[in-house]
């Protein structure tokens, strides 16, 4: 998280152009600079039409599109932040559920740890990466979705099985009889 924070700050700010002499970064700098701004404009629900408003024209690649680099400001430029919201919490919730199942299980002595969880967790992670840096082309969104959805069936498989290693009030209760 602190390193993304770091390089959304770089990007927003800093002097891409002395790392970058193919222009990538710039390029990318600009549509997140740009998209904050617009955003600004349309925070709650966004714009569907964004491209056509005239913003971004500056941003237009060779064959007349805006390549839109980072899923994340695709989502938030049509959808506004409710709709950002609404799409990236299932996964962002996955993520903190996946955290809190490891760090039970490396605190708890009697379990070891989850490859499992924590190979899903790495790759909503991986997932994470990939979708800030290319669009919703391919299947990319397909992807981040089934790691989600196996992460959070691991999640619950991990608290049934802690569930099953704690006593029950019942089961340390005399049978009534």
């Amino acid at each position: 998280i602190v390193g993304g924070v770091t390089a959304a700050y770089w990007l927003v700010f800093g002097e891409v152009s002395r790392v970058d002499d193919t222009g990538n970064f710039a390029y990318r700098q600009e549509l997140l600079r740009t998209t904050l701004a617009y955003l600004s404009e349309h925070p709650f629900f966004g714009d569907f039409n964004f491209a056509r408003r005239g913003r971004f024209d500056h941003l237009l690649q060779g064959q007349n599109i805006i390549y839109i680099t980072n899923y994340f400001l695709q989502i938030a430029l049509f959808f506004g932040f409710i709709g950002f919201a609404m799409v990236f919490t299932p996964f962002i919730g996955t993520g903190l559920r996946l955290i809190s199942a490891i760090r039970r299980r490396a605190y708890a002595k009697s379990q070891p740890l989850s490859r499992t969880q924590i190979g899903l967790f790495g790759s909503l992670v991986a997932w994470a990466v990939v979708a800030a840096t290319t669009s919703d082309i391919g299947i990319t969104v397909h992807v981040g979705i089934v790691v989600c959805a196996l992460g959070h069936a691991a999640y619950l498989v991990s608290r049934e099985t802690a569930a099953d290693d704690v006593p029950s009030d019942e089961a340390l209760s005399p049978a009534p009889g």
